[in-house]
């Protein structure tokens, strides 16, 4: 037996011991799929890896300034884009198919400005995350779907963007903040005399 849901990007199809993704609705070649979905990882991780160098560059060239501020708010960027980078290889995946075995837990939750599945599993000894990002209009349809499969239960429900999904985003800006402005305040007073 086969259901099947939309996502934005990909279909999900569940299968009695599988959760198969795909970016069409038919099923075809499962490994041409995840070269696909592996292909798209080293493309994220290719942005990542050009950040981190320029960002690098800025965070030395504010300290040659004696800029300590704008050097260490470029350099956490570099850090931020670093971490992504290896948190993006080490624990999410692009794996087409899912052993319903292995899943630790599913969750419908607000990550930004999106509604995302994220599907938790068990792959090769660690944790791995695979997050599907829902459209607005298909949220009911997939979580009553959900719940039916009994995948997810009540609590695997959160709409709310907790503080913890957009803290690694505002990281650099909330800790930083008050130097990058002082810095600035002083280029802006050297400039003017």
């Amino acid at each position: 037996m086969e259901t099947t849901f939309k996502t934005r990007y990909e279909y999900c199809h569940i299968f009695d011991d599988d959760l198969v993704i795909t970016p069409t609705f038919e099923i075809g070649d499962v490994v041409e799929d995840y070269t696909k979905s592996v292909n798209n990882v080293f493309k994220t991780l290719m942005v990542f890896f050009v950040f981190i160098p320029v960002f690098t560059a800025l965070s030395v060239f504010f300290y040659n300034m004696e800029m300590p501020g704008l050097s260490i708010y470029a350099g956490s960027f570099a850090f931020f884009f670093l971490a992504v980078a290896f948190y993006t290889m080490l624990f999410t995946s692009g794996t087409p198919v899912i052993k319903k075995e292995s899943i630790y837990r599913i969750r419908v939750q607000k990550l930004l400005f999106n509604d995302v599945l994220v599907i938790i599993y068990k792959e090769a000894g660690r944790y791995k995350r695979r997050s599907l990002v829902l459209e607005k209009d298909h949220i009911n349809e997939v979580t009553e779907l959900l719940l039916s499969e009994k995948l997810i239960t009540d609590k695997d429900l959160n709409h709310k963007a907790g503080l913890l999904a957009t803290l690694p985003f505002a990281m650099p800006v909330i800790f930083f903040y008050p130097s990058f402005v002082e810095c600035i305040t002083k280029l802006i007073n050297k400039k003017s005399k």
